[in-house]
């Protein structure tokens, strides 16, 4: 329960200041509508680009992506900050229909009106100096008008030319406008300016303009345009769209047109090389009669080794037969004997005589067993032996002398065909390195004639794979001021700052409000809680408080009470004087003592004859007890106090002012004191030490809480048990103890509408605070 009511104390400033948080936030709701209804709107146009991607866009196609012309790698970021520069601006600006402002001048704002402008303005290039300037053009009639210009003006008419100023124009009326709009709306204020395309850029372009790929990854760009007019914003957002289109057409068939021209001088100086190149060579190989060095090279390292292999053979027979001859000569009978070993290089001849002569030897034989060594016919097969061995011999040397031939025959082709060989590397060279050049040359032609004919294709096809696929339209609404949102913002900060500004003078006022703030703040006793003009309520919240003193003036007769409070206004000569009263008529004696020398309360209670009768007197000396006990109004009932021609200082602070204070209270049940201000008179305090129990008097919701250190102060100096607290002027929901709020604790119920409302409000207000 009681975190229920620390929550309901916290919100208390904020119930409490609810009429003001509402004023502030109606308030500003209303000022937001009323400003936005004159604030100039703001109309937002989109297009979108698609970008082409060469990876899997239209380029990718067969026929194009093998043409460098066409080949794109796209970054989308790049794009971006290319449609962002001035290049694409200021030709955007191009594709504007006119460079010319028009404005209709308002009482509370002025208003482009673009292509509902009743007039439109054409000049001499040659002969305007006011570019950048604003000309007010005010229209008199149908057909007049008035032009300023620096504070100088000119009557014109509509279609006739104006020399002003050194600047040359012409004013047209709008065909159809009248008709259109009506004539009764022609004659108004207006305003046109001619702009550079410089002003332009940085008054018009820069700052609206807005450029945002969807995703780096994905190859599409958003144009957004802000302005005041729709339709200009829509048709600048396209003409940027447009631009960065034809810059990319142009640019391309600007590369293309160079590099045609380009290729087209390359071209022929390559064929011109290339015709050289050729007729150099084929030269060469007429001079040297080269048809295919390589083959013809391969082909006599062929025939080269060949004749190696025939000479080592003829060698190795030339020395067979050498060998032979020799044996020939030196052992004819071992020639015989190792002749049948060399048929093999002796040749078919040789091979038939070998049979022969074995064939005679063996017939030799064959008549041995017949005849004698001596016998004709043995002597006959031997001559034919003997002959025949001439022949052979005479064959082997014939066929060695023939060896000899041939093998000096391969050597002289063998050195003939080396001798060929010995310059092959520099014929080998020169030929390479001019084949080398005219295939050099020839690659270089076919790559330009490639090139060139894909040059001509691009200049002649003026192909862009960029697509505006989302044109930019006219807003049918502004998308600032947002209204809805305006009103919300300013709802939602009224309701911050009105919130915090109420517990902002919560916090700065630090008044006390409630008897619970008293107990947390100060050690004394909380008495009770009393109404305004409590004497008259029915609730007795009054007497609940001189119930509370009654403990105290039973105990001790004569019981000095001392009504106090830290500063004036907060109801203590109030309290004081309807607790005598209250006391009096109950058939006690009671002494009012007005100590407070600075608000002479004492003498309302007490005829006008009877004023003169002062407190100073008695303490000075100069009148007795009895002369300034004054019975008031009420019976029981005797007042006395300062006047204000009396210091209070002189008083207290003499040495027989205790007695004599005794003196004049003796014969009392009650005295009543009312003290000074606490805060404010140095005598008050003094003034404490002479009473017997103390009521510090503190009014809701004036009394700062910095004053419950005064409460405190007088707690520790005269202790709890004498001193209690009273909460004056409470709302009438309060109940005598300040305990409780709401109807039910009241028996005066208030009467009439008004009066129900504002009690009713005032008891809600004040329940989140007990």
């Amino acid at each position: 329960m009681r975190e229920i009511q620390d929550i309901k104390r916290l919100l208390y400033p904020l119930v409490k200041g609810l009429p003001w948080v509402l004023f502030v936030f109606i308030t500003s709701i209303l000022l937001v509508l009323r400003m936005t209804n004159y604030q100039t709107p703001v109309y937002e146009a989109k297009a979108t680009i698609k970008l082409d991607d060469h990876a899997t866009g239209f380029s990718d196609n067969n026929l194009y992506k093998d043409l460098d012309i066409f080949s794109e790698t796209n970054d989308v970021l790049t794009e971006v900050e290319m449609i962002k520069s001035n290049v694409i601006l200021l030709a955007a600006l191009d594709f504007m229909p006119t460079n010319i402002e028009y404005y209709r001048v308002g009482e509370i704002r002025t208003s482009e009106i673009y292509k509902k402008s009743p007039f439109y303005v054409e000049y001499d290039t040659n002969r305007f100096a006011a570019y950048d300037k604003l000309i007010q053009l005010d229209v008199l009639n149908e057909g007049t008008f008035r032009i300023v210009l620096d504070s100088d003006s000119l009557t014109g008419e509509f279609g006739k030319e104006i020399l002003f100023k050194n600047n040359r124009f012409t004013v047209y009326q709008t065909p159809f406008w009248s008709s259109q709009y009506g004539e009764e709306n022609l004659i108004d204020s207006y305003q046109f300016r001619v702009n550079t395309q410089a002003h332009l850029l940085s008054n018009f372009v820069q700052g609206n303009l807005f450029v945002k790929e969807i995703d780096k990854n994905v190859a599409v760009v958003q144009v957004y345009f802000e302005g005041e007019n729709p339709d200009r914003v829509a048709d600048f957002t396209n003409a940027v769209a447009r631009a960065y289109l034809e810059d990319h057409i142009t640019n391309k068939m600007k590369a293309a047109k160079l590099t045609e021209q380009f290729l087209d001088s390359r071209t022929q100086e390559a064929f011109d090389k290339l015709r050289d190149a050729e007729n150099e060579l084929e030269s060469y190989r007429l001079k040297n009669l080269v048809l295919n060095l390589e083959q013809e090279t391969e082909t006599d390292l062929r025939k080269i080794a060949q004749l190696d292999i025939q000479q080592v053979n003829l060698n190795m027979k030339k020395i067979t037969l050498d060998s032979l001859e020799q044996y020939i000569k030196t052992d004819r009978k071992r020639f015989l004997e190792l002749a049948p070993s060399f048929e093999s290089y002796g040749g078919l001849l040789y091979t038939e005589l070998m049979k022969k002569l074995k064939s005679l030897e063996s017939d030799k034989i064959d008549l041995l067993n017949q005849f004698t060594p001596t016998s004709e016919e043995v002597r006959t097969v031997e001559r034919k032996i003997d002959d025949l061995v001439k022949y052979i011999i005479e064959n082997i040397q014939n066929h060695r002398k023939n060896t000899i031939y041939q093998l000096t025959q391969i050597e002289n082709e063998i050195e003939l065909a080396t001798r060929k060989l010995d310059d092959l590397p520099t014929r080998e060279k020169k030929l390479v390195m001019l084949e080398r050049e005219f295939k050099h040359y020839q690659d270089l032609f076919n790559f330009l004639k490639k090139k060139q004919m894909e040059a001509g294709i691009a200049k002649l096809a003026q192909l862009n794979f960029h697509r505006i696929i989302n044109e930019a339209t006219p807003a049918d609404k502004p998308s600032s001021p947002n209204k809805g949102f305006n009103v919300g913002l300013a709802g939602f900060i009224s309701l911050l700052f009105s919130i915090a500004l109420v517990y902002i003078i919560q916090a700065i006022r630090g008044k006390i409000n409630s008897r619970y703030q008293l107990e947390n703040m100060t050690d004394a006793t909380v008495l009770g809680a009393v109404k305004k003009n409590a004497h008259l309520s029915l609730d007795g919240s009054l007497d609940a408080v001189i119930s509370a003193l009654l403990p105290f003036i039973n105990e001790k007769k004569g019981l000095k009470i001392s009504f106090n409070s830290s500063v004036s206004g907060e109801g203590k000569s109030y309290l004081a004087h309807q607790v005598a009263i209250a006391l009096s008529e109950v058939g006690r004696r009671v002494l009012l003592l007005d100590f407070n020398s600075r608000n002479s309360s004492w003498k309302t209670l007490v005829s006008d004859e009877q004023k003169t009768s002062a407190l100073g007197a008695y303490f000075t000396e100069d009148a007795q007890a009895k002369s300034v006990l004054i019975s008031s109004k009420y019976k029981g009932l005797d007042v006395c106090g300062f006047d204000y021609s009396m210091h209070p200082n002189r008083f207290y602070l003499s040495n027989n002012f205790s007695e004599k204070l005794e003196g004049l209270t003796n014969d009392y049940d009650v005295v009543i004191i009312d003290n000074s201000a606490y805060a404010i008179a140095a005598e008050a305090n003094a003034y404490l030490s002479y009473s017997d129990y103390i009521v510090y008097v503190v009014r809701h919701n004036f009394t700062d809480t910095k004053y419950a250190k005064n409460i405190n102060c007088i707690v520790e100096k005269y202790g709890e048990e004498r001193v209690g607290l009273v909460l004056n002027e409470v709302p009438k929901g309060v109940n005598y103890s300040g305990n409780f709020y709401g109807s039910r604790y009241l028996y005066d119920k208030p009467k009439g509408l008004v009066a129900k409302v504002k009690h009713y409000w005032e008891s809600y207000k004040n329940a989140w605070n007990i």
